[in-house]
């Protein structure tokens, strides 16, 4: 597989040497192209959907130490590259391509699986304790287990120096939300459907009801055939199963419902559940999955709305700054259709954004402490 592959002298099993990137080893299955001239070189693995021109045309990049114009193109994949001096590589903005990696006596070994670093999972305890005491997440450059490179950030290994986290979370700010909303839109649609295309036009696909799965399905269906499923137990909602329903319909979308119980919770950590990947959300997802994934077994590819409304939902953090921009009547205004939209009294919300305001990021966190 394209995930079993490392450098720093550890080789991944059944591994091929690539050319002119020094010590990187890869499956024999991986999808990788892989540009050079001189001592630079640029490699991408996995579903990338840049040309052998647009691969060439950022070796100055590589060059110059630009590293974070090497994660522009769509698709989902990992970066390797060398200027001939130092090696930079990175799993991707969005996290999904893990990179971990183990400083040793003669440099830094790295992987795309732990288990080929031959070394346990080490949990980070000083950010474990932060967010329990502040209850928030502030700290992207970590994560829940220690040597693990965040989403949006590459590692940066150069000769005789620590290993380095380099963040390449750059975005091209837009004037306007309709301009921003536009730009995302085509590149969401782009994204979805090329992935439709490259598997062969059947895929599977969540479909919880929420905007996130809606949205990848109503988008796989215009170039393809979906094979939509639905998880239900006593805890979802009932809404939800009915939208659900409504947007399979609409798109003529093969639709498939399983009904757990309390054994598929997430967490429920079920006996002779595989282990050796975490973290991962699938390991705390595993029996829920098991239970109504089975229909989609076998297609090329499934499409998961996990965690999508992180960037298709708007955080409440805008209405603070509205709040602290002088900006009152106009936050008001959306905080009260908010709340009326999920039936929520709007006022005790208006209040804790308002104290939010009043004490700024710091205040608040001292606050919740």
């Amino acid at each position: 597989m394209e995930r079993e592959w490392t450098t720093g002298g550890t080789a991944a099993r059944g591994g091929t040497e690539a050319e002119g990137l020094g010590g990187v080893r890869r499956a024999l299955d991986a999808g990788v192209r892989a540009v050079a001239e001189g001592p630079v070189a640029l490699a991408v693995v996995g579903d990338c959907l840049a040309t052998d021109h647009e691969l060439r045309g950022v070796l100055p990049a590589v060059q110059a130490g630009r590293w974070a114009e090497l994660t522009r193109w769509p698709g989902s994949y990992w970066v390797v590259a060398s200027d001939g001096r130092q090696h930079f590589v990175c799993g991707g903005l969005a996290g999904i391509r893990a990179v971990y990696y183990t400083p040793h006596e003669e440099g830094t070994a790295w992987a795309s699986e732990p288990v080929l670093l031959r070394r346990p999972l080490v949990p980070d305890l000083p950010l474990l304790a932060a967010g329990l005491g502040a209850g928030e997440h502030h700290w992207p450059h970590r994560t829940p287990y220690e040597q693990i490179v965040p989403g949006g950030f590459g590692l940066l290994l150069a000769p005789g120096a620590p290993p380095q986290l380099v963040d390449i979370r750059r975005v091209k700010p837009v004037d306007e939300l309709r301009e921003g909303a536009e730009w995302f839109g085509r590149v969401l649609a782009d994204a979805v459907q090329h992935r439709v295309r490259a598997a062969g036009g059947v895929v599977g696909a969540d479909l919880s009801g929420g905007l996130d799965s809606l949205a990848a399905v109503v988008l796989a269906a215009g170039v393809g055939s979906v094979h939509a499923v639905t998880y239900t137990d006593g805890y979802t909602s009932g809404e939800d199963m009915a939208f659900a329903a409504r947007v399979a319909e609409h798109t003529g979308t093969r639709h498939a419902v399983a009904a757990g119980s309390d054994e598929q919770l997430p967490f429920s950590f079920p006996p002779g559940q595989p282990t050796g990947a975490e973290p991962v959300l699938d390991a705390a997802m595993y029996a829920m999955d098991t239970a109504y994934l089975h229909p989609v077994r076998g297609l090329p590819l499934h499409l998961t709305g996990h965690g999508g409304d992180i960037v298709l939902d708007a955080s409440s953090s805008c209405w603070v700054r509205l709040l602290q921009e002088g900006r009152r009547r106009e936050a008001h205004r959306q905080v009260v259709a908010f709340a009326r939209l999920r039936n929520t009294a709007p006022g005790p919300y208006w209040k804790a954004l308002k104290q939010a305001a009043d004490l700024g990021r710091t205040g608040t966190l001292e606050q919740a402490a």
